[in-house]
């Protein structure tokens, strides 16, 4: 389970006044990476359950399906027994079932936009409305069209949205998403972060926009200082490999949860293929449908809403974000740094690094320790994972 939800007892007041607020108010909630968005969201399906909301009553929607079925799971062990899917998914369900036309498609590909569109124009015809109560995680990634249609199957919506994760340009803005719920704006605000040390913190801050939201975000950090992450420059794709690999090794050694997280579906499939024959564990689906446990190998996309132990970034090169603009990259890397709670292993061949890290190894910032491993790096040279001098500022240049 990549999602466990906390005791009622470990929530902030700030949360459990989020979770016990008005169910018939559409809501929308904003806070940053590791406010406890997700942990407030479980917690309010079951407070919403326990009101007395049939489960069939509530719908979850996520961004990816990875973390529909993680919602699932951490809902369980809470009492709140329902189930999470993408927008999209049900979606296609709604058309297959109710509307019962084909998948429109655009160039021999699905249009899940026309799709949206078709299921809006359907359900702003049609009576009642199917739930009581509607959630959505990761709400800056969905469309406008998306919340008209939730405006229309949902008595009450309540959404969680951070528009510093948003990585889509399709995606609604704050403003948007609380005109399509009849709100003047956010109705909550989660200002404290508890998912990453002090030092990833003041990683994910420096791919922000301006030093405003980076101070804002440095200052809204209440952990600790952790272990300094590592930029791993290697020689040539075979040392990268060899340096993950090991490392990777040595995080689930500790019984660490573990993610190596790329830019591209072809990348994950690569790294997927030789960390596999490297005898490095990979989590799987077995033929019968059930889970292999091992460390995750994702994209950033997918890997929204999730939360790992240590993090791998391998493939940071220019090649490998060659299609996206400058700020998409930063908004991606934000994202991909922000899913780890005590480690970052960062890493690349030398001679091709993505802005901005290229700017690291020549004026390496407090918060990253920058590795050349040789050929011959061993097992505990690999480790790299020194603690930080308590002389050591990660926050130098952000406060």
């Amino acid at each position: 389970m990549l999602i466990a939800a906390v005791a009622p007892a470990r929530l902030t007041l700030a949360q459990r006044a989020i979770v016990r607020a008005d169910l018939d108010l559409s809501a929308l909630i904003v806070g940053p990476a590791g406010s406890g968005k997700t942990q407030v969201l479980i917690h309010r399906v079951c407070h919403a359950i326990k009101s007395g909301i049939p489960a069939e009553r509530i719908a979850i929607f996520s961004h990816g399906r990875l973390h529909a079925q993680n919602l699932v799971d951490a809902g369980t062990t809470v009492g709140a027994p329902v189930t999470a899917q993408t927008f999209d998914s049900w979606c296609s369900q709604y058309r297959a079932a109710i509307i019962k036309v084909p998948m429109p498609k655009a160039k021999g590909v699905p249009d899940f936009a026309a799709q949206q569109q078709m299921v809006l124009e359907h359900v702003s015809r049609n009576e009642p409305r199917p739930f009581d109560i509607v959630f959505v995680d990761e709400g800056q990634d969905l469309s406008i069209t998306a919340y008209k249609i939730l405006e229309k199957i949902g008595t009450s919506v309540t959404v969680f949205a951070d528009d510093m994760q948003a990585i889509y340009a399709g995606g609604a803005s704050l403003a948007e998403i609380a005109q399509c719920l009849g709100l003047n704006g956010p109705t909550h605000q989660l200002d404290d972060a508890y998912r990453c040390s002090r030092t990833i913190i003041a990683m994910a801050a420096s791919f922000l926009p301006d030093h405003t939201r980076q101070k804002q975000l440095v200052h809204q950090a209440k952990t600790e200082d952790g272990e300094t992450p590592s930029l791993v420059l290697c020689s040539d794709n075979a040392g990268e490999l060899s340096a993950v690999a090991t490392a990777v090794r040595i995080r689930c050694d500790l019984r660490e949860s573990v993610a190596v997280l790329l830019p591209t579906k072809a990348a994950v499939e690569r790294w997927n293929e030789w960390l596999t024959a490297d005898g490095v564990p990979v989590a799987k689906k077995s033929p019968d449908g059930t889970s292999v446990s091992g460390i995750q190998i994702l994209t950033y996309q997918s890997c929204k809403g999730l939360t790992f132990d240590a993090v791998f970034l391998p493939e940071l090169t220019s090649q490998a974000f060659s299609t996206l603009p400058r700020d998409v990259i930063k908004r991606r890397l934000f994202v991909a740094v922000t899913r780890a709670r005590t480690w970052l292993h960062l890493s690349a061949v030398d001679s091709a690094l993505v802005e901005p890290v290229s700017q690291w190894p020549w004026n390496p910032p407090s918060f990253v320790k920058v590795r050349r491993p040789s050929p011959s790096m061993g097992r505990l040279e690999a480790r790299t994972n020194a603690v930080i001098p308590e002389d050591d500022d990660p926050f130098a240049g952000l406060a």
